[in-house]
């Protein structure tokens, strides 16, 4: 039998890691908790800095984590297929997003800390500009198109 006629070997787990020459672990293919694959990579300090895979909600993306293993920031395709690049502050709190839609339309959202839309900047997809401007409640508070 030639060697191109072998069937392919498969190796099978629930998590393979990779080390570091001292022992360390440094990156790591595995599930999240939900159960979702995900790949995982380490600092020198063994906190996972970067995590890539399927997320909660159907999110696909790259996820990058603080030394507290808080997300900081996160680009992906959401639910929709709609690829999001989003920012939050060190307490978890989404804080600016960018979107661009399945129509053409892209939109930069700015949060409060108290994760209300307090602006919104963008071009429709008729390729006019946007910006709303919203108060503490998040009721609109007026714009300009």
């Amino acid at each position: 039998m030639k060697d191109n006629d072998k069937e392919p070997k498969v190796i099978r787990a629930e998590r393979f890691e990779l080390m570091d020459p001292e022992g360390e672990v440094r990156a790591a293919l595995g599930f999240t908790e939900e159960g979702s694959p995900n790949l995982r990579f380490f600092d020198d300090s063994g906190n996972p800095r970067v995590s890539l895979g399927l997320f909660k909600g159907n999110w696909t993306g790259v996820r990058y984590l603080d030394e507290d293993e808080d997300i900081r920031s996160m680009l992906g395709l959401g639910e929709d297929i709609l690829p999001i690049l989003s920012l939050l502050d060190g307490k978890g709190q989404m804080r600016a997003t960018l979107v661009l839609r399945n129509d053409g339309a892209v939109a930069a959202i700015f949060f409060d800390g108290d994760q209300q839309v307090r602006l919104g900047v963008g071009v429709r997809n008729d390729g006019l500009p946007d910006i709303v401007f919203y108060d503490r409640g998040g009721k609109r508070l007026g714009g300009m198109s």
